[in-house]
């Protein structure tokens, strides 16, 4: 941290414990020695003095029509999937991709 300047910003990209398809980005690759969940890495970033921490999904981007496709079925399936995670009684995972953003300001 200090050898970000202030105002700097951090982003990572990392596996999400949150998501229920997390194992395939977590043990693809032998230095993933710990997994976060999304609340843990807010919570760890705003404790050691990062401000606007945002958490965000590795989904598909919207840049042509077969990615527009994808994107509106993630939206889809995330919609739907959340419904029926609340109508079991399951809670809804804050990030549905194996990987998650995490942006933050020093």
């Amino acid at each position: 941290m200090q050898s970000l300047k202030k105002d700097g910003i951090f982003i990572a990209r990392m596996p999400c414990a949150d998501s229920p398809f997390f194992g395939c980005a977590a043990y693809n690759d032998i230095t993933h020695e710990w997994i976060a969940t999304s609340g843990v890495i807010y919570h760890l970033l705003k404790m050691i003095g990062f401000k606007d921490v945002t958490i965000l999904n590795d989904g598909p981007v919207p840049y042509k029509f077969v990615n527009l496709i994808r994107f509106c079925a993630f939206k889809l399936f995330c919609l739907f999937t959340s419904f029926a995670c609340n109508f079991i009684g399951l809670g809804v995972p804050a990030i549905w991709t194996p990987n998650m953003w995490v942006v933050a300001k020093k």
